[in-house]
């Protein structure tokens, strides 16, 4: 709790004073008036000063008898009213520190902490001035009258106004004060009574019968004598002194500035003013005068019951007009029991037992007694549930008299030496001034004297020429490793700094310095990373390198050093035996580029072949590897279906994993547009894909001067015809071969002696033949697949003899379809839509149509393909 002075040169009190504890304020009242005080702005403090914590500061002038230095502002009868409310949900809270103080919703109206009608008349004479002080210390706006007077208004908020003024009713703001001046006529008789109430009228409490609330009197007594003591006499000089066991409460009780009368009773309540008194004897035995010594007993069974800590005692005095004076309270201090001992620390913690550890704590005996601190010792390793005799520990200093002191102790070397490795409990105590040792306090001090592990040591880029760096904004390599505490040891301390070094491991914290990877070496578990910059790489031998990396702990611990390699390769790999395979192409789609790289150091790591000039390292086309120790097998597949005829210049280089590339090896490639061909000169169609059915290498089919040919009978449902499957994914083919009718018959719908053939083994394109009867001409035509259909060349006729047919076929959205007989185009097909076709296969000799009147033999010779359909074969 904490108090809050309006008008007194004092800040606002944010700390306050904790439960069982007090708050002294000291400050220089240089100006009269009358003021309000009440609870202090803390948090969950706002409805302290609804609930009752306000009252009325009263400084008066040097001149006794006014209110102010001026002498307009005497006055005969002084009245302090200090006026509030009662929201009796507030009060009867369970939790009145939650409750909502918007919701504030009064229905009491209070003067000096009552309501009429219990509220106390203010005793006056006929003729008297009377000074009524107004203190406003609840919620609302109060106007405030004295029914059938005047007032004048002398001064506001302890502020004398330089002009005063008269009214009926003023309002008196929430936190304001009022001083009025009230005269009450001489001709006033006996018995007579002014109302003084707020001006709002609600003269009532609550839904209670009759008036109540804000309203008191001033009254003439009956018999219209003045009243010459109106008030109770002041408690002052309060004093407790202790007797054996029990406490004597001392005091002086005076009505000699309050109205003159005798003293004729004192009491004195513990902790509240509604606690039961205890009456108080005056020291002379007697009370038969106006200021009295006055003197208790309070018992020490009273005093044992008490909790240690501070205890308000109040005491009051009665004057023989009956009036009770206004409490007065001193604090006892109960000091049964020993400071409280908190705050520990030591440092360093952990320690490896080599030198000195700072001890520090704070002994308090606050809410415990108040005493001061007078000792403090501590203790290694006790056995608490035996607590070693009080004083016989090793002592600590205290930095201050007071009931709260920092303590402090050095603990030695010499002592921690003997430590063993692991947790050890230091346990402090503290002891105050009544002689009360408190509870132990116990810190764990950490012996480590094991040093962190080092693990996942790694380098990179690794290998390395000594110009590789981690990434192109950063010159170094990378290095990388894990420290974790505790090591092997039983504390687990934080992990404070890591080193590394390149081959030799040098003396503790001579290495070059990792960065903690979070930023911050604060825990147990540490990742950290250094670079090594390249120019020191420059410096290095080839071959192989340690780095190795350890750690040390917050106790001062070195780790052991965990290594990994680093190689330094600055020779480039060789590479040797390319070669292309097929060379000439032979009109193969497709090359396989092979190679052999090696590098006895630290192996193959990428290979990379172009064609023509130099790309520039990193920039070829990469190569498979299969590593064999320091050597690979280098391959890649090489497309050249699109490449046009001509030699090609293949170069093929290697890098190893340190990032060297050797020179270039290269090798010469032909490229060919032949797809496949064959005169039959072999005797047998080994060369072909396969051949099917009945046909025969002959002879009598050789043609255009071979001695070989092929010759195939016709007959119903007898295909026979060789295939070459060499086509793949062709999207233009020239094809030509010679072909002898000899004399064969054919149906009029004609019979297939050469097609090729897509994926789905459907014919792209065909030339068919027919002779119906003995008496007819040869013929040929060509078909070609298209979208939506078929399209056929006219017949062509041809003579009984060796003839060259040559067909040029092309994939396309609108393309010709060529027939050339003997080197003469004779049939063309234009603007055909084969885009949607490719050539996989072709067949040569009777396949298809092989129905009706067949007879005769038909010959073969001669066939030659390929991809281009520029320029014909011809004859």
């Amino acid at each position: 709790v904490a108090l809050f002075f309006h008008g007194q040169p004092l800040p606002p009190d944010r700390v306050g004073a904790a439960p069982g504890g007090s708050v002294t304020y000291t400050f220089t009242a240089a100006e009269p008036g009358v003021f309000l005080y009440e609870a202090g702005p803390l948090t969950n403090a706002l409805h302290q000063t609804a609930m009752g914590l306000h009252g009325a500061l009263i400084v008066r002038p040097a001149t006794a008898g006014q209110a102010y230095a001026s002498a307009a502002t005497a006055y005969d009868v002084e009245a302090v009213l200090v006026l509030s409310e009662i929201d009796p949900a507030l009060n009867t809270s369970a939790s009145p520190a939650t409750f909502n103080m918007s919701n504030f919703a009064p229905e009491y109206e209070l003067i000096n902490g009552a309501a009429f009608p219990d509220t106390a008349s203010i005793g006056v004479a006929a003729g008297n001035r009377v000074l009524l002080r107004y203190v406003n210390a609840g919620a609302l706006h109060h106007s405030m009258g004295v029914l059938g007077l005047n007032q004048l208004v002398i001064a506001s908020d302890g502020n004398l106004r330089p002009n005063s003024y008269r009214v009926v009713a003023e309002t008196v703001p929430p936190g304001a004060t009022l001083d009025t001046l009230v005269d009450i006529p001489a001709t006033a008789p006996a018995g007579a009574r002014y109302a003084v109430h707020a001006g709002s009228l609600l003269l009532h409490n609550s839904s209670a019968n009759g008036y109540g609330g804000m309203l008191t009197f001033l009254a003439i007594p009956v018999g219209g004598s003045s009243p010459t003591d109106t008030t109770g006499p002041a408690a002052s000089a309060l004093a407790l002194t202790p007797s054996g066991g029990d406490m004597i409460i001392s005091a002086t009780i005076d009505d000699s500035a309050t109205g003159g009368s005798n003293i004729v009773a004192a009491e004195y309540v513990l902790e509240s003013t509604a606690g039961t008194p205890v009456a108080m004897s005056a020291s002379d035995s007697a009370f038969d005068a106006p200021t009295e010594a006055v003197a208790g007993t309070i018992p020490a069974a009273a005093l044992q019951a008490l909790s240690a800590g501070n205890h308000a005692v109040y005491v009051r005095g009665q004057d023989a007009a009956g009036n009770w004076g206004a409490y007065n309270l001193i604090n006892l201090t109960i000091d049964n029991a020993g400071p409280a001992t908190s705050a520990l620390t030591l440092s360093p913690n952990p320690s490896q037992g080599n030198g000195n550890v700072a001890l520090g704590g704070t002994a308090s005996d606050v809410g415990r007694g108040n005493s001061t601190i007078a000792a403090a010792e501590y203790f290694i390793d006790a056995n608490l549930s035996t607590p070693p005799t009080p004083g016989t520990g090793a002592p600590m200093g205290l930095n201050m008299t007071a009931s709260v002191s920092a303590i402090t102790a050095t603990l030695p070397s010499a002592v921690l030496t003997t430590l063993t490795e692991g947790v050890h409990t230091i346990a402090v105590r503290s002891q105050d001034a009544s002689g009360q040792w408190g509870d132990f306090a116990t810190i764990e001090l950490l012996i480590d004297r094991t040093g962190p592990a080092t693990s996942g040591v790694t380098v990179a880029p690794n290998p390395n020429n000594g110009t590789t760096p981690i990434n192109p904004s950063r010159p170094a390599i990378r290095v990388d490793a894990s420290v974790n505490e505790p090591g092997g040891g039983p504390i687990t301390s934080t992990v404070q700094r890591v080193e590394g070094f390149i081959d030799l491991v040098g003396a503790n914290g001579t290495g070059f310095p990792f960065t903690p990877a979070d930023g911050l070496f604060n825990g147990p578990n540490e990742n950290a990373y250094a670079f090594i910059p390249l120019i020191n790489l420059a410096q290095l031998a080839e071959g192989v390198h340690q780095i190795s990396v350890r750690g040390q702990d917050s106790a001062g611990n070195w780790g052991p050093a965990s290594s990994t390699t680093l190689t330094i390769d600055r020779t480039a790999p060789a590479v040797s035996g390319v070669a292309a395979t097929p060379n000439p192409t032979n009109s193969a789609p497709t090359v396989t580029l092979t190679g052999n790289a090696s590098d006895a150091l630290t192996g193959i790591g990428a290979a990379e072949w172009f064609v023509g000039a130099d790309p520039g390292i990193g920039n070829g086309a990469a190569m498979t590897l299969t590593p064999s120790g320091a050597n690979a097998a280098l391959s890649a597949s090489v497309n050249v279906s699109t490449w046009l005829v001509g030699d090609y210049v293949l170069s093929v280089r290697a890098r190893d994993l340190a990032g060297n590339w050797s020179t270039p090896i290269s090798v010469t490639l032909t490229v060919d547009d032949l797809v496949f061909a064959d005169s039959f000169e072999s005797g047998g169609v080994a060369a072909w894909s396969s051949a099917t059915g009945g046909v025969n290498v002959t002879n009598a089919a050789a043609m255009n001067g071979g001695m070989w040919g092929m010759a195939v009978t016709l007959a119903a449902s007898a295909p026979g015809y060789v295939t070459d499957a060499t086509p793949n994914a062709l999207t233009s083919y020239d094809a030509r071969f010679y072909f002898h009718p000899n004399s064969s018959r054919a149906p009029n719908s004609g019979v297939t002696i050469f097609t090729g053939l897509n994926a789905a083994n459907n014919s792209v394109f065909t030339v068919q033949y027919r002779r119906p009867n003995p008496t007819s001409q040869p013929q040929i035509r060509a078909q070609v697949m298209r979208a939506g259909g078929t399209t056929s060349t006219a017949w062509v006729t041809l003579t009984d003899e060796p003839h060259a047919i040559e067909v040029l076929w092309r994939s396309g959205a609108s393309v010709p379809f060529v027939l050339y007989v003997d080197g003469v185009q004779r049939a063309i097909a234009n603007n055909q839509n084969t885009s949607a076709y490719t050539l996989e296969s072709v067949r040569m000799g009777p396949s298809s149509g092989l129905a009706g009147t067949l007879s005769g033999t038909q010959y073969f010779d001669e066939f030659i393909s390929k991809r281009s359909v520029a320029t014909p074969f011809g004859p």
